[in-house]
């Protein structure tokens, strides 16, 4: 049985695109905001591209490494970014009857 991985092109805030690496079927799509693990620190970056493969598919997984120009330790990506927005009624009833907008 062959273990799998992600290989994740993403592009960090200063507009450079990396690659990292996340569990196997992260489900991690173009756009999707990830925190990735950096010599810098955690920071947050957006996704490029994502693929799976099997961890003894060296060929492509080479191929990969030599285009994207990545090093031989590939960082993670930690976490997918999800926001929740904030209920605001009582506060937009109170705005509405005090006749404040801020």
């Amino acid at each position: 049985m062959n273990d799998y991985f992600d290989f994740v092109l993403c592009k960090q805030e200063n507009g450079k695109n990396y690659l990292f690496h996340a569990p196997a079927f992260s489900k991690l799509k173009k756009g999707d905001l990830v925190k990735v693990e950096t010599v810098h620190g955690e920071k947050l970056a957006t996704v490029v591209s994502c693929i799976t493969l099997a961890e003894n598919d060296d060929a492509k997984i080479d191929f990969i490494m030599n285009a994207t120009g990545a090093p031989n330790d590939v960082k993670k990506v930690l976490s997918k970014v999800e926001y929740s927005d904030f209920e605001y009624d009582d506060m937009e009833n109170h705005n509405e009857k005090s006749g404040t907008d801020s």
